[in-house]
C-alpha cells in the first residue's frame, strides 16, 4: 500500500512539475511587465515635472496665478 501511494505521489509529482514550471515563468514575465511599466511611468512623470518646471520658469506670474486660483477653488470646494 504504501509504495502504491509512493508511486501515485510520483505520478503527481510528474504531471504537475511542468505546470509549475509554466506557472513560475508567467510569473516571472508578468513581474518584468510591471518593471518595464514602472520605469515607463517614472519616465513620464519625469517629463511632465520637467516641462511643468520649464513652463514656471517661462512663465512666473502665469504660474503663480494658477497656482493662488487652484487654491482658492479647493479652499471653497472643501468647506
Amino acid at each position: 500500500m504504501a509504495e502504491s501511494a509512493h508511486q501515485k505521489i510520483e505520478q503527481v509529482a510528474q504531471q504537475v512539475g511542468p505546470k509549475v514550471d509554466q506557472l513560475q515563468q508567467g510569473l516571472d514575465n508578468a513581474g518584468q511587465a510591471v518593471q518595464q511599466q514602472a520605469e515607463h511611468l517614472r519616465d513620464i512623470c519625469a517629463d511632465w515635472t520637467e516641462s511643468l518646471r520649464g513652463s514656471v520658469r517661462e512663465h512666473p506670474l502665469a504660474a503663480l496665478a494658477t497656482a493662488a486660483a487652484l487654491g482658492m477653488l479647493l479652499a471653497r470646494l472643501s468647506r
